[in-house]
């Protein structure tokens, strides 16, 4: 399970309580309901979407450093401040195979990486380059999901 000490690690810039907080899910889309959440929000409005998440389980963000903080999170909550979001899900999603590979018995960090209809519906839009890496990410954690879900590697 990803840790609240784990991000500590990857992102050396952070602000939030230092408890030992266990995170169930990495994902994108605020719409999306949770349970002890870690988002990223990737859209032109991230203020909005982190405030939409927070209702919807989000219990900690991977915020980006150019971007001022907003002023209704209370200080307790976790923010890791990253140059770009999609390096830094990409850590990540990193961090989370190399925990898997060193104890199988603890339960697995979800990483979900698409948008729900209703975020786009709502007016929400992406820029294209990021839409990109994030489906490049998809298909490469889909491959990988699939593969260990095989028992191995896949060689050509």
């Amino acid at each position: 399970m990803l840790s609240y000490q784990d991000l500590k690690t990857l992102f050396k810039e952070y602000r939030g309580t230092p408890d030992n907080i266990e995170f169930h899910e990495l994902y994108i889309d605020p719409t999306k309901k949770v349970n002890r959440g870690l988002f990223v929000p990737l859209s032109q409005d991230p203020t909005a979407d982190l405030k939409q998440a927070l209702y919807n389980g989000a219990i900690g963000s991977l915020w980006k450093k150019e971007i001022e903080l907003p002023s209704f999170l209370p200080n307790h909550f976790p923010l890791f401040i990253v140059e770009e979001q999609v390096d830094a899900i990409k850590q990540v999603i990193t961090l989370v195979k190399k925990n898997k590979g060193i104890n199988e018995q603890t339960m697995e960090t979800r990483i979900s990486l698409t948008f729900g209809n209703t975020h786009i519906e709502e007016g929400n839009t992406f820029e294209q380059e990021i839409m990109k890496e994030i489906k490049a990410l998809q298909a490469l954690y889909q491959e990988e999901a699939t593969n260990n879900k095989q028992g191995g590697e896949r060689h050509e």
